[in-house]
Parts: C-alpha cells; structure tokens; sequence
C-alpha cells in the first residue's frame, strides 16, 4: 500500500541517501559556484609560544589543488554512485574501489 511504501523510503538509510543526492542534482543550479567558494578559502594555523602564548597565521592553500581533487571527487562519486545504483557495484565492491583509490 501506498502508506507502507511511504514508511520504507522514510526509514531506510538507501532511499535517505538517494535522495539526497536527487535533492543535490535538482538544486545544483540555485548553489554557489564551487571556483568561487575555493577562492574565498583562508588557511589558518595555530603557532604557540609559550603554554600561555599564540597566535592564528594564515597559511597558504593550494587552491587549484582543492579545486581539483573537488572535480576529481565529484567526477568518481557520480560515476560510483550511478554504478551502484544500476545495481552493478555492491557495496562491498564500492568500497574496495573507494578504499584501493584512496591508497
């Protein structure tokens, strides 16, 4: 029935995820552009003293390469997700995908 199936998709952490990332694709157009968003990204770091002395300094950040590992990230999440979803990656396989990228 059309209550049990509102029940399923409101309690399983699957459907939560899917859609959120519908939610994301749908929206993508209202958000901020990500160069934009990186540009304004400040670096910090805490340079202490003494024990009752410090100080933040700005730190320098690699901004193109926070805006490619973004582009990186988004290019394998949308490829990994849409696999899974199709039912061709597990997650047991996505996971051994993501674990032996990362390494």
């Amino acid at each position: 029935s059309e209550g049990v199936g509102i029940v399923i998709v409101g309690e399983f952490k699957h459907f939560k995820d899917v859609l959120t990332v519908v939610w994301n694709t749908q929206t993508a157009a209202t958000q901020r552009d990500v160069s934009a968003s990186v540009k304004e990204v400040v670096g910090k770091k805490v340079v202490i003293h003494n024990a009752e002395g410090m100080h933040h300094d700005t730190d320098e950040v690699g901004h193109e390469a926070l805006l490619s590992g973004f582009w990186t990230y988004n290019r394998e999440f949308d490829k990994n997700f849409h696999a899974w979803h199709a039912g061709a990656l597990s997650l047991e396989m996505l996971a051994k995908q993501v674990a032996e990228q990362a390494g």
